[in-house]
C-alpha cells in the first residue's frame, strides 16, 4: 500500500518526502509505508503550525520545514538497517535520541 499525503500537506512537501529514496532504502515495503505515513503526518503538523503562525509557505519555506522531518526519517531508516549489528545498549541510545529529535520537531516548528 503506497502512502498518501494528508489532505492539508502542500504537494511540494509530500514530494520532498515521497521522492527521497534515502528515507526508506533499507526498509521492507510495510516498514517503509509506516515510516512514510509518519513523516507525512508530522510534516502536515509542521505545515499547519507554520500557516497558523502566519508564515508564508513558499517553496523555500516548505523545504526548510520538511528538512528536519526528512533528516529524522533517514536516521530511523539507518537505525533499522543497523539494528542487527548494534549492541542492545547502543540501539537503545540511538532510538531514544531519535525519539527526542522527533519530539523537538513537534515542539519547535
Amino acid at each position: 500500500m503506497a502512502s498518501q499525503p494528508p489532505q492539508q500537506l502542500p504537494p511540494q512537501a509530500a514530494e520532498l518526502i515521497l521522492q527521497d529514496e534515502r528515507l526508506t532504502s533499507d526498509l521492507e515495503d510495510a516498514a517503509a509505508d509506516i515510516l512514510l505515513r509518519w513523516a507525512l503526518s508530522l510534516a502536515g503538523q509542521l505545515m499547519a503550525a507554520e500557516e497558523q503562525g502566519g508564515q508564508p509557505l513558499d517553496d523555500a519555506a516548505i523545504a526548510d520545514a520538511v528538512a528536519p522531518v526528512r533528516r529524522v526519517a533517514r536516521q530511523i531508516n539507518d537505525l533499522v538497517a543497523s539494528r542487527a549489528v548494534l549492541e542492545e545498549s547502543e540501539f537503545l541510545v540511538r532510538l531514544l535520541a531519535l525519539i527526542d529529535a522527533a519530539r523537538e520537531l513537534v515542539r519547535c516548528p
